[in-house]
């Protein structure tokens, strides 16, 4: 009895430190994928090239296999961004970008000095004082206009009044209870700026502003895919695939740079613990199952459709798509994109977590077009995506996001739904 105790005990503490050695791996690959040195995984000192060619390092000390000749599958984006200065006063107050404000990522380059006009919240209750408004000369001006203020009812108006230039303006602030930054693809806005303001960093009574922002536009902008795959040894020519997109924002001028530790490090860094795993020979899995990490997914989603429109392996023969995009909390369990699609799948998952307890609760949804597993399932692939709910972490498209933050409560539970997942595939 004592020595089977003792057994029991030895493969318990063999488990654990198996299970801390996973999640070591996946702080390791956040840390590196988020730090200064990728300059966000975006475009401005070419940061999401760097964050490819250390993928395929890793993939290769993995002891992967390339779908082709080589880990990497090229093609080139439009993509507007931001290399230079950016600088904002107003009322001779200088703000510190990504953290008072945020300049929308379509807008042209613009510097000089500019007059504020603002509209009146009332005016959003009378569409004839609106109407006028902005029938009024506002050209070399900006407008401000209190989102906060006037409402969620009035926001979609705002919003397009902000975007379609309604009052023929040099630019538009939106005051904002929070601000956000994004990628833009292509100049959506080629004659005015947009700034995105947090109220508390607003000054009182401003009048004046000082701007000078440097864009450039580059309309053949190369990135890549990164593929690698183990192969099955049942169903060697029959796939599961498993993708995360490592891409991020990048800079926002030459100062600023968003980490990307939640968005989308953690989903990366559970790929690679995936093919950590199943490039062991004790874990060789029955279907050879592919690893996509997939560029430019904050663009629009261009890495997953160009690798749809070009398949490295047939489509009909995914057997099953697994997306892992914002993974890094877990407190509050997880969230399936296509669990209402996907029934006979997701059941399973739940039925495995039913019986092992991996993680708090599990919730479906429906079809989105929200990440990377959407040009799957539009071409007829069975996808999901699956990202982690948690109060303790919030960071999103800021600064913020960085790897020292992110709790990472809910990773060893979904790392091991994944494998028992994929074995009762």
């Amino acid at each position: 009895m004592h020595k089977l105790l003792i057994l029991l005990i030895t493969i318990l503490i063999q488990c654990s430190l198996l299970q801390a050695q996973d999640t070591e791996y996946a702080k390791k690959q956040i840390d590196t994928l988020s730090s200064p040195a990728m300059h966000g995984r975006g475009y401005v000192n070419n940061g999401i090239n760097f964050a490819a060619d250390y993928l395929k390092s890793e993939l290769q000390s993995l002891k992967l296999s390339p779908l082709g000749q080589d880990f990497f599958q090229p093609f080139h984006i439009p993509i507007n961004t931001f290399p230079g200065k950016i600088e904002l006063s107003i009322n001779g107050q200088e703000l510190k970008p990504a953290v008072d404000y945020m300049i929308a990522s379509n807008s042209p380059s613009i510097s000089g000095n500019f007059k504020i006009d603002s509209i009146p919240v009332e005016f959003f209750d009378d569409s004839v004082q609106l109407v006028n408004f902005c029938k009024k000369d506002h050209a070399g001006k900006f407008i401000m206009i209190n989102r906060m203020a006037a409402g969620k009812k009035h926001r979609k108006l705002i919003d397009s009044i902000a975007s379609k230039n309604e009052c023929k303006a040099k630019g538009y602030i939106l005051i904002k209870k929070n601000i956000y930054w994004h990628v833009s693809k292509a100049h959506t806005v080629k004659d005015h700026v947009q700034i995105d303001l947090l109220a508390e960093s607003w000054p009182e009574e401003a009048e004046m502003m000082s701007i000078n922002v440097k864009t450039r536009f580059n309309k053949n902008f190369p990135v890549k895919n990164v593929v690698g795959y183990v192969p099955g040894k049942k169903y060697w020519s029959n796939f599961v695939v498993i993708t995360a997109h490592y891409d991020h924002l990048g800079r926002m001028g030459n100062s600023i740079y968003f980490p990307g530790a939640n968005d989308n490090g953690s989903g990366t860094a559970m790929a690679l613990d995936l093919a950590r795993y199943y490039a062991q020979p004790e874990n060789k899995p029955d279907y050879s199952t592919v690893f996509i990490f997939f560029a430019s997914e904050e663009a629009g989603l261009l890495g997953s459709k160009y690798f749809t429109d070009h398949p490295l392996v047939p489509l009909k023969r995914i057997r099953f798509m697994i997306n892992l995009d914002m993974v890094g909390t877990g407190g509050d369990g997880i969230t399936v994109v296509n669990g209402k699609v996907e029934k006979e799948e997701f059941n399973m998952l739940t039925s495995i977590n039913d019986t092992a307890k991996y993680l708090p609760e599990i919730k479906a949804r429906g079809e989105a077009a929200n990440s990377d597993h959407y040009h799957f399932y539009k071409n007829e692939v069975p996808a999901i995506f699956i990202y982690t709910r948690g109060d303790d972490y919030r960071e999103y498209h800021n600064i913020y996001d960085k790897p020292g933050k992110l709790p990472l409560t809910g990773y060893e539970g979904l790392f091991r739904l994944l494998t028992d997942f994929i074995e009762q595939l």
